[in-house]
């Protein structure tokens, strides 16, 4: 039986990106449920090699940041089966309302909730 796990991610109100956040890291299928209410925005994400590292975008090997759907919309479920297999790698993440070029600061507290499954 796969193992699963859900990872809350808070995006604060007036602000666009979380806190640091562990992932755990290796997970074969990635999915994110987005709150009733969301400023709409894409999501990006920034990663370190440990929680109080340097963190970076992340972006793939042609230097695209890596952003799971423009389509994210508010009290929706999706399946990160492109952009999964990209995050997947790394444990300690910051999750960003928008791209570093445009963060969108979301109106109150969101709690984003990821799913995982090894």
């Amino acid at each position: 039986m796969p193992y699963k796990w859900i990872v809350p991610v808070t995006i604060t109100n007036g602000t666009s990106l979380s806190s640091v956040v562990d992932f755990l890291g290796g997970a074969t299928r990635i999915g994110v449920i987005m709150p009733a209410a969301w400023t709409a925005a894409s999501l990006s994400f920034q990663v370190a090699s440990s929680s109080g590292g340097t963190f970076d975008e992340l972006t793939n090997e042609a230097g695209t940041a890596v952003n799971p759907s423009a389509a994210v919309a508010a009290g929706a479920a999706f399946s990160l089966d492109t952009s999964g297999p990209l995050l997947s790698p790394f444990r300690w993440f910051k999750v960003r309302s928008g791209t570093s070029g445009s963060p969108v600061s979301q109106g109150a507290d969101r709690i984003i909730n990821f799913v995982f499954q090894r």
